[in-house]
This record gives structure tokens, sequence and C-alpha cells, in this order.
């Protein structure tokens, strides 16, 4: 599949009047770095065995089954995706983008654009062109002053912050669920403070379950119809985004599709030696077969028989 990314992108780049480099990193098969020349760099991760860096300066475009870790999808305005597709005798590049709460749009990697920031999609033009102007959310320390509140109140805001990193649905809902008695002991000031933390936290929240909902009802949709390798795709999903926490209808939807895991490759099988053969040591001379009864007892006779005709040709040149 790198084969074909490259291919493709390399096509791609062309037809733009690009150019870039493009290099294999180990292990072989699992990553494509794509560097164009002014500095935009690009991984390419085709499957799971190298986790994505998002501070490493190359953007990742992740693969089938490549899901992005709890929090990737709060913290960026979308993720790329690739897959191939059979197109007669060839394979297509799709590019997909990742939005936090919505589905994947696909498009050809042909319908995509390269700018001076690299690829960009339609779907990413999109979410540009709406971005507010600002870069990120304010620091938890300028946004909510945690000098100035007491210390249980800045320990419930950056709880809940870092709730929200994670990515877990389950452990921002029972944060919230129970701080209405917290709420109360507060004096008005600071219990404002602590309610706008959750209602961003409830946002936020109200985004991730729409998504969390619809990961668990494909999963659970593909454990119905027995789609052994959709199973196991969505099970890493599903588990990745639970990993804190799991309500009980997601954690019966999780034990009953663990057991529809397609079962792993077997080894080919090795080729049995004979009781009494080794295999040949390399450089070594080849070894002869051992002797059996049989073959001394054809040799013995076959000596006899030599023996004897030599005496017979012995005694024929004899003087009389």
């Amino acid at each position: 599949m790198t084969g074909n990314v490259k291919a493709a992108m390399s096509r791609a780049l062309l037809d733009h009047g690009r150019a870039g480099r493009f290099a294999f990193p180990p292990p072989i098969g699992s990553l494509l770095d794509v560097d164009l020349e002014d500095g935009v760099a690009l991984r390419v991760h085709l499957d799971g065995s190298v986790p994505p860096e998002w501070s490493s300066g190359r953007t990742p475009v992740l693969g089938p089954g490549v899901v992005p870790e709890p929090g990737v999808l709060s913290r960026c305005p979308y993720v790329y995706r690739v897959r191939c597709e059979n197109n007669g005798a060839s394979r297509r590049v799709w590019i997909g983008t990742q939005i936090l709460a919505h589905p994947t749009e696909w498009v050809p990697l042909t319908d995509c654009s390269w700018t001076d920031d690299g690829l960009i999609t339609p779907a990413a033009t999109d979410v540009l062109r709406h971005r507010p102007s600002t870069t990120g959310p304010a620091p938890a320390d300028e946004a909510h002053h945690p000098g100035a509140l007491p210390e249980s109140v800045t320990r419930f805001i950056r709880g809940l912050e870092a709730a929200q990193r994670t990515g877990t649905v389950e452990h921002v809902r029972r944060l919230c669920a129970g701080s209405e008695a917290f709420l109360e002991s507060l004096n008005p000031a600071a219990r404002a403070e602590a309610e706008q933390a959750l209602n961003e936290a409830r946002s936020w929240r109200a985004g991730h379950e729409d998504y969390q909902q619809r990961v668990f009802a494909d999963l659970e949709k593909a454990v119905s119809e027995k789609r052994a390798w959709d199973v196991r795709s969505q099970l890493q999903m599903a588990t990745a985004l639970t990993r804190r926490g799991a309500s009980a209808s997601e954690q019966r939807v999780l034990t009953a599709a663990r057991p529809r895991l397609p079962p792993p490759a077997r080894p080919p099988p090795r080729r049995r030696l004979g009781p009494d053969r080794t295999p040949p040591t390399p450089g070594a001379a080849p070894q002869e077969p051992p002797q059996t009864e049989a073959d001394t007892q054809t040799e013995a006779d076959a000596q006899a028989t030599a023996g004897a005709e030599g005496a017979e040709e012995r005694a024929e040149h004899r003087p009389a």
C-alpha cells in the first residue's frame, strides 16, 4: 500500500507543479515520509506499528484501523486519513478528513490541493474558513485566574480540563454529575468560575457523546452482522474512547465484540525432518545417508562376487 500512496502523491504533486522527496522509515510497509521543497512534511501511517506524533513537525495521515489517541480530535481542527480502493486494474487513493462529532469526509487524492501549508482537502478548507481567529483556548491560569480562587475550585477546574484532554466521555460525565454538592458549598464568585468550567465541559461532552455513540453503534452492527475485520477496527477505536471508563451499555457492546475478533494469523507449518536426519550446516559437505542392514548386506555380496571373479581371472592366466 505504501507504494500505491507514494505513486499517487508523486503524481498529485507534479500536477500542482510541486516536487517531493519520499522515504520509507522502518518498519518497512508501515510508514511513508513526504518532504516538500519548502519544508512542509507529512508522515503516512499505514498501520498502528508506530504511534503518530502530533508535535514532531510532520502532519500525520492515518491509515485504516489507526485510531487517534484520546483528545487529539479536541485539540486539532481535523485529522487526515488515507485508504486505497480498487479501480479496475489499479488502486485509487482517497483522503479523509476526520472532524470531531462529524463523519469522515472522503475525496479522491486528485480532488485535493497542495498549498504552502501542504495537503488540503475541501473539508479542511471549510473548517479553516469558519475557524475563529484565535489559535487555541486561553491557558487555564489566564482563563480562570486560579490564584484568586480557593484551592478546591482550582483543583476542580483543572480536573475537568485534564479529563477533557484525555478524551474520555464517561470520566467527564462522572465529574459533571457529582458536582452539585460541591457547587452548593462555594461563594458566588467561586461558584461562577466553577459553573463556567462545567458548562465548557458539558459542551465538550455533548460533541464527544454523539461521536462516541456512532462508534459504538457501528461496532454493535458489525458484531450482529458477524463482520470480524470491521469488528476489530471498530473495537480498537471504542476501547480507546473508553479507556478511562465505559457506561453499562458500552461495556455490554465491548463484551459482545471481543469474541467476534478474527483469529490471529497462523504461521506456516514447519517442514518435518525424518528421525535420523538433521538440517545441513551451512558450508559443510553433504552428509551421506545412513546405511541400512540391507545396504550393508548388498555391499558384502558385491565384494564377494568381485573377489570370486578376480580369482577365476587369475586362474585362467596361470601357466600350466
